[in-house]
């Protein structure tokens, strides 16, 4: 009996010096607002929206969205031209989908009119296929890019939040 019970604390003391605690510690928790590019995960540290209104002949909506972040010395500046179509009176920027295209659409649709990528001020390439979906409304969206560059690499943009949001509206 003596031998059971002595079993029975052993493993006990097993099983609970086991299952610490600090295994929490080692979890990394997730970026939620970040640019993946060549490999790198870098955090967005800055949100603006040039707001250019409807400047386009009266049928699309620019928004300029740029997002910057730094990672190990380098700025990583992405800039995502969005033209959403203006529906009758009603002047305003309208969240979707918005696919790249090369040339404009034919008929006024979600259109991405081009995505810039600079590292350190410099160009680095821009995207040559993919799709933003931007959902919410201003000053507070969600942004998410998927796009290949014209240098082949992927980038993932992955934003949650408040712009900032400057008028651009020529006088």
């Amino acid at each position: 009996m003596k031998k059971l019970i002595y079993l029975f604390v052993l493993a006990s003391t097993l099983i609970l010096t086991s299952c610490s605690s600090d295994d929490t510690n080692n979890i990394i928790p997730p970026i939620e607002n970040f640019i993946e590019y060549d490999g790198k995960i870098i955090p967005i540290s800055s949100a603006i929206i040039e707001d250019f209104k409807g400047i386009f002949n009266n049928t699309y909506y620019s928004y300029d969205v740029l997002l910057t972040g730094e990672l190990d010395g380098v700025e990583y500046f992405t800039v995502l031209v969005l033209l959403s179509p203006i529906e009758g009176d009603n002047v305003v920027f309208t969240p979707g989908t918005f696919g790249y295209l090369p040339t404009p659409p034919s008929s006024p649709s979600f259109y991405l009119e081009s995505a810039e990528l600079e590292l350190n001020e410099i160009f680095e390439s821009s995207a040559k296929a993919g799709e933003v979906i931007v959902s919410g409304e201003a000053p507070n969206y969600n942004v998410s890019a998927d796009l290949t560059l014209a240098n082949d690499k992927k980038i993932t943009i992955k934003y949650s939040g408040e712009f900032r949001i400057v008028d651009q509206t020529p006088n």
